[in-house]
């Protein structure tokens, strides 16, 4: 059961029936999380901003849905897991990859850095170390890109928070939760 509910289109105003117009014409629908911070005009064109400017960024597809899968695997989020592994599939992942992201487990080095530099960001509230930004910038990352990563995972950080305070129904298929042990042997 939501806390919050989703916006009920019938009652809403234009600005906000607009909105969720954009996205349903988007994606197809109008996934239950977005339709809840429609409660909000300025939390869902915050996130509809921020997740838009990104997409035009230095990072792929792939490495954007990958550095969303970890962060929502290090807060368990359920409901984003879920969200990100059927985009996932969208952009050529497929289940090992998306499993692997969400262990941090890459297929380049690079691609490594970048997953446990998220890693870090989740972790320690975003107070890096010296040596977390120098291993990322060894790595091939340039600032652009780093700041990129940063931002990717305070946009996940925010649906995470989001979506495990509001509780929105579970409308994408659930993913498979990985065991614990598992979990913290990868980490």
């Amino acid at each position: 059961m939501p806390r919050i509910h989703p916006v009920d289109e019938s009652l809403a105003d234009a600005d906000t029936l607009e909105i969720l117009g954009l996205v349903r014409d988007k994606v197809g629908t109008v996934p239950n999380f977005i339709a809840t911070m429609a409660n909000s005009l300025p939390v869902v064109r915050g996130f509809l901003g921020l997740s838009q400017a990104l997409s035009t960024g230095l990072l792929s597809a792939a490495l954007r849905l990958k550095i969303a899968l970890r962060v929502s695997e290090i807060n368990k989020c359920h409901y984003c897991i879920s969200a990100h592994t059927v985009f996932a599939g969208h952009t050529g992942l497929d289940d090992a990859q998306v499993l692997n992201a969400r262990l941090g487990v890459a297929e380049s080095e690079k691609e490594k850095a970048a997953l446990l530099f998220t890693r870090k960001i989740v972790i320690h509230h975003g107070a890096v170390h010296a040596e977390d930004m120098k291993e990322i910038r060894e790595a091939g990352y340039s600032d652009a890109e780093i700041s990129e990563i940063v931002a990717n995972v305070i946009l996940n950080l925010f649906t995470n928070y989001f979506n495990m305070a509001a509780e929105p129904d579970l409308d994408f298929p659930a993913a498979t939760q990985i065991v614990e042990e598992s979990r913290d042997a990868l980490n």
